[in-house]
């Protein structure tokens, strides 16, 4: 369905399109504001609103309105997934997102996660970027301003670290997304893993000098390797194709 519809709200100056109701959630509905974002809104009578009041541009929330805790829900790839939320990232503060889709968790850089959701679409031609925020623990206690501690990257005596947040906690055994579009693992004592070769859920990863996830093809060994899209070592035959001026292309 695609029905233009004009809130009664006063405090609400967009006009919102319809793109399909979410039976699961009740009385929630997708809609798409005339800024192209996409977000779920819950209907109070005349009231709208997405969960913590947060906005959504191209993808990326109001990060000044987050809280620890909230959820961050997207959109999900296959055909039957406009009706559900596909994925989702829990705040964990400071700009830090963490997920558990493999069953160990990862930390990523809020705004290059998003984005990269963002610009991806799946087969039926939606976007799989942010759908909506939801706050599930409500505090209505003014929050105690913590003490500062560490946070984000640190170079220490045995190697870089990365901590979350304000814990003063560094990232350990994961994997993290960092605000230059990079992924980087980190073991188990919280050191950035660099210049190495990585088995990660039966593949083989390779990590840079920087420590950076290696895409595309590397030497190692006298050898060169062809690592994917995803930083896994391929297995199979890749076709490589040469441009005029002699540079490679691969997939």
């Amino acid at each position: 369905m695609s029905n233009i519809i004009e809130p009664a709200a006063a405090d609400i100056a967009v006009t919102l399109e319809i793109l399909q109701y979410t039976s699961q959630l009740e009385n929630v509905v997708h809609v798409k504001a005339v800024s192209d974002s996409i977000f779920d809104i819950t209907l109070e009578g005349d009231s709208w609103y997405n969960g913590t009041d947060t906005d959504i541009a191209a993808g990326i929330p109001d990060i000044s309105r987050l809280r620890k805790g909230d959820m961050l829900e997207f959109a999900g790839s296959d055909a039957s997934r406009p009706l559900k939320i596909g994925h989702v990232e829990m705040y964990y503060g400071n700009g830090i997102i963490c997920g558990h889709g493999s069953g160990r968790p990862s930390y990523k850089d809020i705004v290059a996660y998003c984005k990269s959701r963002y610009v991806s679409f799946a087969s039926g031609g939606w976007r799989m970027g942010l759908v909506c925020v939801r706050r599930y623990i409500q505090d209505d206690v003014a929050p105690v301003p913590e003490p500062i501690k560490l946070s984000g990257w640190n170079q220490e005596p045995n190697g870089w670290r990365f901590y979350l947040g304000n814990t003063g906690e560094p990232i350990r055994d994961a994997w993290y997304l960092d605000s230059d579009g990079k992924w980087y693992w980190f073991n188990a004592a919280g050191i950035m893993v660099s210049s190495t070769w990585y088995e990660y859920n039966g593949g083989w990863y390779y990590l840079g000098a920087d420590g950076a996830m290696v895409m595309g093809l590397q030497a190692s060994g006298g050898k060169w390797y062809y690592l994917d899209q995803d930083g896994k070592m391929a297995t199979e035959p890749v076709t490589l194709t040469p441009y005029q001026d002699g540079a490679l292309w691969y997939p």
